[in-house]
């Protein structure tokens, strides 16, 4: 079973989520920026869904550095975000995400698109 890392500091979207990759992944969920390189001392996730606004470092924080370590750059991020601007979609491509999904996510679509960027990961490998 893939594992997917859920980050987001909500703690009703973080479950929201978890509860939505229920029985086809497994999943573990931190709070913080700080905590993915926490957790990813000692766990390989398959994906990460990450959330851009939080209180100790944004999602393109958070991802610029794991773009930027050889351990890490090749771990899939998908943002899952409540901006509606459209500001971060284009922004979070750029900076090398896989998707961005908008909260709150659709259980289909997350799946889908989930799906469908591990594959995609997957093939690259």
């Amino acid at each position: 079973m893939k594992q997917v890392l859920i980050v987001d500091d909500n703690i009703l979207d973080n479950k929201a989520v978890r509860m939505a990759l229920s029985g086809r992944y497994f999943t573990s969920s931190v709070t913080s920026g700080s905590d993915v390189f926490a957790y990813l001392g000692s766990h390989r996730p398959d994906m990460i869904l990450l959330d851009q606004y939080m209180p100790d470092m944004t999602g393109f924080e958070v991802l610029r550095r794991l773009k930027a370590d050889e351990h890490y750059a090749d771990i899939p991020v998908m943002f899952i975000t409540a901006d509606e601007t459209g500001a971060v979609d284009s922004k979070c491509f750029r900076l090398g995400a896989v998707d961005c999904i908008h909260k709150p996510a659709n259980r289909e679509l997350l799946l889908k698109r989930l799906n469908s960027r591990l594959s995609e990961a997957e093939n690259r490998q």
